[in-house]
Formats: structure tokens, C-alpha cells, sequence
């Protein structure tokens, strides 16, 4: 009897292949991040689809997500964040990418991208226990580690997904005068430069009796304690005085002329002790400043303190300054909105931090709070958080940075300079001009309606424009800052 061999069915075209890469997002909220990593994807020649890019590297538009999910995708990229983790598309289209690993018995077929603050305690139930990769330090770090996950589990390129593909998306798009442009272009950071304190002085403590060898609260100016080491710009009867008050006292001292002290250590792990002692020596004479100014403070995650402006500080919450191309501005720093019939009051905030290379800087950070009554901000991180992307979805760069120039035209003096004390008789000095650096290409970018190519003068009327709450005639900011928003969060 012949032996009977089966042959297997010819393969067919129509028989869809896993090849694609599938990006879920909240939209419109997550749209710029996604949008970011959808064009880094394909110029890396991975084939990935998203609905913001459609028919990127030739591939047609997916109509039905379900099948797309169901047959084509190879990974799912599940933009996490605290948007998507409540959204119902986001949520649906994970249930479904679980479904579809559970019954195909796919390996690490969901892939969560973390984006932002949203603790991993918080996050969807359907991603316990799946390891995502983090964007939210930095998204170069976050796209260089999923890339080698991507590699590591031997995704396959496609032609048609490649820096080419990519330009030719973008041209036709956002056309040629949009993104990066060969022309240089100045930018303002948030780096305010800081004049060297003459002397740090670095004293041994010990303590008469049994216990800890710590220093008593509220230091009258900034000192920072390392173990049995105390830093501080102030002379040493200065500190002794204060330390008399309890069980401590000095057992030796040494000072250095502090730009010295900060160049000459001896190797890498000496240099970044030196670096962090000096800034938190300036980061706490800033707070005790701001403290001194009558300004309330927020606690923030990393045991920094956020200023903040209340009603009243300032004649209608605005402050007047200079503007970026040398016209006067007004910005407010309390506003509100009215939310479900109730106000939602936002307090514009900033906290501050030291650099000591490439020069001695202050970095500040601007921040925004809400309150119900003008003055108490709320306790929960996550209301806070909420509000935040509510309330900030308009405010573009130049608005951020108006503001963080306000704040520091209303600390200065009439020289110019913003003067934190920091022993008896001695302050560092803080330029309210911060530092600038020169791109050799500018970028414009295609979200916004601000170009390049208009005048200084336009770009700045169309700035003062807040439409939150600026107006160039004061009589009426109050209307202004009062915008209805019945359907927010």
C-alpha cells in the first residue's frame, strides 16, 4: 500500500501577518508624545501605526482596530498615563490586546510605556505584573531602552518605514517651512546665573550628651548637615551661637574660598558631594527667601518646597515686567475657572534648585496649584494632577516662560539682581536675566501657531494674549481671568 503523504495548504496572501507595531494612546491628551515616538519608531525602520499617522511608510490606514489588533499587531505600546489609565478607548484596547495574548499565548505582547507621575500602584489592574519601560525621566532613555527590547525580541524592519518615509510623512503634513530649519536661533533657559559666595565654611559637630548628633530646627540662615559634617556660608561664632541653643557644638572648622573648594576636588565622587553641599546650601537660603517674602509653600515628591503667589500679593494677582523683546507685559499668577458651578482657583508656583557646572546657576521650575478659596492649595497629589492637565493644556512654552520671567522681574531689586541672604550681612546675588544659548537650527513647531517668521513685535502682542487671563486694559483682567468650564476633568 502506497504511503499517503498531505501536503501543506499553499500559503495566501490574504492570510494577515503579526508585522506591525501598535501604539495606544489617550487622544487628544498623550497626542504629542505618541506623535514623538510613532516618527522615532519608523526612521528606525519599525513598521508602526498609530491613528496620528495613518499612512506612514505606505501603510493603509486601519479602519477596524479590533482586527488590527487581532491579526496584525506584532506589539502592543500601551502609552500609560494618568489620561489613558481612566479613558475608556485607552482601556478598551487593552482588554483586548490581554485577550488576544491570553488566547494566542503571545510573549510580552503588551509593552507599557510610563509617560508620567502616575504611580504604579494606580495603574491599570490589567498591567500588574507586566514590566514596562519608563519615558518619564527622559524620553531618549525611555525610546534607546524600548528599542533594545524591541531588538533583543528580533521585531523585523520594513522597507517602506525609514528616515525617507519619514521626511515625505512630514512634508506632506506640515509642509517644508515646518520642524527643523537651517537658521540659528536664540533660546532663554531657566538657568538664573548666581554670584560666588566668598567663603564655605565646614564644621565638625558633636554633641555633650547621648543621642544624635543633630542640629536644632530652623537654622536663622542656610546650613546643611552631612552626617558630623555642617556646611554653611556663615563665619563660625555665627554658627556657634546658633548651636548653643542645645546639645551640639563645633569640634573643628575649615574654610575654603568656595569657588576653590568646588574646582579643585581631589576626584569624580569628592567633586559631586562638593556640588551637591553648595547647591543645597543655595537651594535652602532661596526657600528661606521666598519664606521671608511671605510666600506660602507647597511640599513637593523630592522634599524641595514650591512658592506660591495668594490672592492680594500683588494689585489684581498681576505682575508687570519686561517682556522678551523689550515691551511691557502683564501676567497673572492667580486665576480661576469655574468648574460644575464652583471656582477652581490656580496659583502659579515655582520651586528652585542649584547648578554648579557649567556655571553656578538657579534653575527654577515653574509649577501650578489649585485651591478652592484663593489661598489653601489641596492635599491630593492626584486632584492636583488632574486639574493641572485640565487647566495647562493652552499654556504653549512662551507662556511658561513669561511667567518664570515675571516671577523673577518681581524678586529683583531695581539693579536687576535678586539678593538671597545667606549669612548675617551676606547675600549671594542672582541676575533676573537668565542664561541664553544659541541653536545653530531653529524649530517650529507644527502644534502651535507661532512662526518663526513673523516679527518680534506680532509674536509678542499675540503672547500677551493669554487666553486664560490676560488683557492688555487692567480694568478688565478680572473678566478675563474668570472662564466657565462646565464640562472640565
Amino acid at each position: 500500500m502506497p504511503k499517503t503523504t498531505f501536503a501543506a495548504p499553499p500559503e495566501s496572501s490574504d492570510i494577515p501577518q503579526r508585522d506591525m507595531l501598535f501604539l495606544s494612546h489617550a487622544n487628544p491628551e498623550d497626542n504629542e508624545f505618541t506623535l514623538w515616538l510613532a516618527l522615532q519608531l519608523a526612521n528606525e525602520g519599525y513598521p508602526v501605526w498609530c491613528d496620528l499617522t495613518k499612512l506612514l511608510g505606505g501603510e493603509r490606514f486601519w479602519t477596524n482596530i479590533e482586527r488590527a489588533i487581532r491579526t496584525r499587531t506584532r506589539k502592543f505600546l500601551y502609552v500609560l498615563s494618568a489620561t489613558s489609565n481612566e479613558k475608556d478607548g485607552p482601556r478598551q484596547e487593552l482588554q483586548l490586546a490581554q485577550n488576544v495574548e491570553r488566547a494566542e499565548k503571545l510573549s510580552d505582547f503588551i509593552i507599557p510605556l510610563h509617560i508620567d507621575a502616575l504611580a504604579f500602584s494606580d495603574a491599570n489592574i490589567l498591567l500588574q505584573g507586566i514590566i514596562g519601560i519608563s519615558f518619564k525621566s527622559s524620553w531618549q532613555i525611555g525610546l534607546a531602552n524600548l528599542l533594545k527590547k524591541l531588538d533583543d525580541d528580533a521585531i523585523p524592519k520594513k522597507p517602506g518605514f525609514s528616515p525617507a518615509a519619514v521626511a515625505s510623512w512630514w512634508r506632506d503634513n506640515h509642509g517644508p517651512n515646518r520642524g527643523v530649519l537651517d537658521m540659528p536661533e536664540e533660546y532663554r533657559s531657566n538657568w538664573f546665573p548666581v554670584s560666588d559666595p566668598p567663603r564655605l565654611y565646614v564644621h565638625t559637630i558633636k554633641r555633650s550628651g547621648i543621642g544624635l548628633i543633630e542640629i536644632p530646627p530652623t537654622p536663622p540662615v542656610p546650613m546643611y548637615q552631612d552626617g558630623i559634617s555642617l556646611f554653611s556660608f556663615a563665619r563660625t561664632p555665627e554658627i556657634e551661637s546658633y548651636l548653643a541653643q542645645g546639645e551640639i557644638s563645633i569640634a573643628d572648622s575649615a574654610d575654603f574660598p568656595c569657588r576653590k573648594y568646588l574646582d579643585e576636588a581631589p576626584d569624580e565622587r569628592a567633586r559631586r558631594k562638593r556640588e551637591s553641599c553648595v547647591g543645597n546650601l543655595l537651594r535652602i537660603g532661596w526657600e528661606q527667601s521666598m519664606l521671608a517674602r511671605k510666600l506660602p509653600q507647597h511640599p513637593l515628591a523630592n522634599r524641595a518646597q514650591c512658592s506660591y503667589f495668594t490672592s492680594g500679593f500683588a494689585p489684581k494677582d498681576t505682575i508687570r515686567f519686561q517682556g522678551v523683546y523689550g515691551k511691557r507685559a502683564d501676567r497673572a499668577m492667580i486665576g480661576y475657572r469655574t468648574v460644575r458651578d464652583q471656582k477652581r482657583y490656580w496659583h502659579f508656583g515655582f520651586s528652585c534648585r542649584a547648578i554648579c557646572r557649567p556655571t553656578l546657576a538657579m534653575v527654577v521650575k515653574s509649577h501650578v496649584l489649585f485651591s478652592d478659596d484663593a489661598k489653601t492649595v489641596w492635599e491630593s497629589a492626584k486632584r492636583l494632577h488632574r486639574a493641572r492637565r485640565s487647566q495647562c493644556r493652552g499654556w504653549w512654552n512662551p507662556i511658561w516662560r513669561d511667567r518664570i520671567l515675571a516671577v523673577a522681574s518681581w524678586l529683583s531689586d531695581e539693579d536687576g539682581l535678586i539678593r538671597v541672604q545667606v549669612a548675617e550681612g551676606l547675600s549671594v546675588e542672582i541676575c533676573r536675566e537668565p542664561v541664553r544659548f544659541v541653536s545653530p537650527v531653529s524649530y517650529t513647531d507644527p502644534q502651535t501657531e507661532t512662526d518663526s517668521a513673523l516679527p518680534p513685535e506680532a509674536l509678542e502682542e499675540d503672547l500677551e494674549e493669554d487666553k486664560f487671563d490676560e488683557m492688555e486694559d487692567e480694568d478688565e483682567a478680572d473678566d478675563v481671568r474668570g472662564v466657565d468650564e462646565e464640562a472640565a476633568d
